[in-house]
């Protein structure tokens, strides 16, 4: 049963469709939501930039949830009609509304442009995006792996239902910084130190059913948005990474006996090929310093 504000979508004629991908009509209700406001310092004439990684420097923003559905009525003119209907619903919202769904219920907004394409015989397939600002981040018991194989610090991700099947960015030289120099008549240049690199990972999650997949995507959000850096093997060189775009789950497919997904993990690698040195802030009688969380400050050099 699928429901907005806690009327029915069946009211207006509307049946869940399959989502580009899935066979499910939900999308974005297991990402992890990218991170917001300032995730790094780049610091003139250095490579790579200094991670912002402690508990107090994280903050996340919303996900973007995409619905696919046919609107069925009694010839075009009915189903033109409860759209029209349905339209007026979503316009007469002035604050978040629950989104009611089969796989969990979201507090939204309808942000982005509803599109609707009337097909034949009454139906017209639409697909929407409900903004979800402060998502509802589901708290798994969460065990440390046994440090073997790809993996991301001590989470295997066998461990946790998943494989890699992907890996790009590994190779990559990080394009150089924005260049500042002027020039007349002819094209200038200046020779400046490279970026951050920037890597993604595409794993593909298997469980028994949807619970399962559930909390083994739960399980690896957690490891990814936790503070600090993380240590990710996703071929034979390990790195030290920092997340900024969260991750999103694709093509999810539930089944009677097994539900599945791919999930892209995008990471910054913030000094590339070389090693991240830290250390903690400490005052001139030596003495470690904290946050107002009672976390150490880490100095990343």
């Amino acid at each position: 049963m699928y429901s907005i504000n806690n009327i029915p979508l069946a009211s207006f004629g509307i049946t869940p469709a399959q989502i580009s991908g899935s066979n499910i009509a939900l999308a974005g209700h297991l990402d992890l939501a990218p991170r917001i406001g300032k995730t790094y310092h780049d610091w003139t004439g250095e490579a790579g930039v200094e991670p912002y990684v402690t508990e107090a420097e994280i903050f996340r923003g919303g996900r973007t949830l995409g619905f696919a559905g046919y609107m069925v009525g009694d010839g075009r003119a009915a189903a033109e009609g409860q759209l029209a209907e349905f339209y007026a619903l979503i316009t007469g919202f002035e604050d978040l509304v629950p989104f009611a769904t089969p796989w969990g219920t979201y507090q939204v907004y309808v942000k982005e442009a509803i599109e609707s394409v009337y097909l034949q015989q009454g139906y017209i397939k639409f697909t929407m995006q409900l903004q979800e600002p402060q998502p509802a981040i589901e708290e798994f018991l969460y065990a440390e792996g046994t440090n073997t194989g790809r993996r991301m610090d001590g989470t295997s991700f066998d461990e946790i239902g998943m494989f890699l099947t992907g890996f790009n960015g590994g190779l990559n030289r990080a394009q150089s910084k924005r260049q500042q120099f002027s020039a007349y008549g002819k094209e200038g240049f200046q020779i400046t130190p490279i970026e951050a690199l920037t890597l993604e990972a595409i794993l593909v999650a298997v469980a028994d059913d949807y619970e399962q997949l559930k909390k083994n995507v739960g399980d690896l959000r957690l490891v990814t948005g936790r503070p600090l850096m993380r240590t990710c093997y996703f071929d034979d060189n390990p790195r030290e990474c920092f997340n900024v775009d969260g991750l999103q789950v694709q093509r999810i497919i539930v089944a009677g006996n097994y539900a599945a997904c791919q999930i892209t993990l995008p990471m910054v690698q913030p000094r590339p090929g070389a090693a991240l040195n830290t250390a903690f802030l400490a005052d001139n009688a030596y003495s470690k310093m904290i946050t107002d969380q009672e976390q150490y400050l880490t100095v990343y050099a």
